[in-house]
């Protein structure tokens, strides 16, 4: 545009004289040695072409040192005409003494590509990156995210004179000839960042993650940057460090020019470092560790290497290739404990369940063990009474009935009447302890699995038992072989009562 602009002028041998560039305003100077009515138009005709420029442009034409008349982009077709007439009649009164120049302002704004794309231009490279330099590390950071960052934003696509295309997972570098502004660029994982920011909160405290809302990886250039963008590189490795150190010390805190940390482990360390000095430490290493911890079972991780990084380095940022070397080796390490007390802990927990089984069986055999002894019971009382009977009294039973009238008695009635009540009650008492022993089956069941939940997920628990299908199905078993058992008794009662009674008939029509 500058080059645009500069093309206008019918005899100009002189250069722009930029002032200044910042993320905000650009500031130029170029000198005139004559101005001339065909100028004006020229000039009319740019102002409209760039009526729909993203920045607002202002161009100042001075035809004295004091005196200028003001053309921009951003006022309407009437009085971008009314000032050209005004410049044409001032220029019919040139006597060729006036000091003419042209001074160009542009404010630049921020356009939205998309809902999560932000674009802006750079006009000069060069002047960009000294205003960069004359900031602070904290204020190169406060400009970047209150002009750049948005909880919606997934990219920044900075588009200008650089000599090739370059990215971080969130800012692009495109070089003009190059932009399109159909085109659609990479996003930054926005819910892959929110997750690692609550992992950092669980890990230690960042007292200012509320002003610091990026992290390492908006920062890191992806591949060699080019020699044209090293002044912004040098900055975003300064942001990496100190978003880094937020990431792994316990405790991090920023304040104007420094950022102090401390880290816990098996020997605490704790430092701070002056923002002018992060700019130049390279922390590769520490970025490997970052990618690594922040993947996966990120506790862990973090707290091996919370413990290995204070036995090689005394502060953070000169981790080095042998602490990544012992981070790796201690993590698997730990990790074939972990596996041991897994293995154990599976082994454990199926024979519990094998213990279990076996007492379930052993509630079934309780009570068939009742049933059996109550049959069996009244049987032997009741052969053993009728035996006797026959032997002692042989001469009184002679027949099948008198058997009958024998057994239809109601001395004998009676007792076996109270044998079987006996053995009732027993075979009640073995019912009742029979649910208290299931219920007691299906809490040790299920205090088993809690007792392993510390060590097993829920997955592990599921596939090692089945899914509780074999608990339901011996549960089951249980109530299923009480069920029979309870009719069968009640079968043995039936029988022995309709014995009885008929037996107690054919005694009464005997007698009568």
């Amino acid at each position: 545009m500058l080059n645009k602009l500069r093309g206008i002028w019918s005899s100009c041998d002189s250069v722009w004289d930029i002032h200044t560039e910042t993320f905000k305003r650009l500031t130029a100077f170029l000198e005139l040695h004559e101005l001339i009515e065909a100028d004006v138009d020229s000039l009319c005709s740019f102002i409209y072409e760039i009526q729909n420029n993203q920045d607002i442009v202002t161009v100042k034409v001075f035809h004295d040192e004091d005196e200028s008349i003001e053309f921009s982009n951003n006022s309407s077709n009437e009085i971008i005409l009314e000032r050209s007439e005004n410049l044409k009649k001032i220029i019919e009164d040139f006597d060729g003494e006036e000091k003419l120049s042209v001074v160009i302002e542009v404010y630049k704004k921020i356009k939205k590509h998309d809902e999560h794309t932000l674009i802006s231009k750079v006009y000069c490279l060069e002047k960009l990156s000294s205003y960069i330099t004359s900031l602070s590390l904290k204020s190169f950071h406060d400009e970047i995210s209150s002009n750049f960052y948005g909880e919606s934003i997934q990219a920044v696509v900075f588009y200008g004179d650089f000599k090739k295309r370059v990215s971080t997972k969130y800012f692009h570098f495109i070089p003009k000839d190059e932009f399109d502004s159909n085109e659609s660029y990479p996003k930054f994982d926005i819910i892959r960042a929110e997750e690692i920011k609550r992992t950092r909160a669980n890990l230690g405290h960042f007292a200012n993650a509320s002003e610091w809302p990026f992290l390492p990886d908006h920062f890191k250039f992806r591949g060699n940057q080019p020699d044209d963008l090293g002044v912004i590189a040098s900055r975003f490795n300064g942001l990496i460090n100190a978003y880094l150190i937020s990431c792994f010390s316990n405790l991090a805190i920023i304040d104007d020019k420094t950022i102090k940390y401390r880290m816990n482990g098996l020997k605490d360390i704790s430092g701070s470092y002056d923002f002018g000095a992060l700019i130049n430490i390279n922390a590769d290493f520490l970025w490997d560790l970052y990618k690594w911890i922040y993947k996966g079972s990120s506790v862990d991780k973090m707290g091996v290497t919370r413990n290995i990084i204070p036995l090689h380095v005394e502060d953070l940022l000169s981790v080095d290739q042998p602490v990544l070397s012992s981070a790796y080796s201690s993590f698997i390490l730990s990790q074939k404990d972990d596996v041991k007390n897994y293995i154990d802990a599976t082994s454990k927990l199926a024979e519990q369940v094998r213990v279990t089984t076996q007492k379930a069986g052993e509630v079934a055999e309780k009570i068939a063990n009742s049933i059996k002894s109550g049959v069996f019971g009244v049987t032997t009382f009741a052969i053993s009474t009728i035996l006797f009977r026959i032997f002692s009294k042989g001469n009184d039973i002679h027949s099948y009935s008198d058997l009958f009238v024998f057994i239809g008695s109601p001395l004998f009635i009676s007792m076996i009447g109270f044998a079987m009540f006996v053995f009732s009650v027993l075979f009640g008492l073995s019912l009742f302890e029979s649910f208290q022993d299931q219920d007691r089956f299906r809490e040790m069941y299920e205090q088993s699995k809690k007792t392993y939940e510390y060590v097993l997920t829920k997955k592990d628990m599921k596939n090692i038992l089945n899914d509780d299908v074999y608990f339901h199905t011996t549960y089951r078993f249980i109530s299923e072989r009480r069920k029979l058992y309870i009719w069968v008794w009640i079968g043995a009662l039936s029988i022995v009562s309709t014995t009885l009674i008929l037996a107690h008939c054919h005694a009464m029509s005997i007698a009568s």
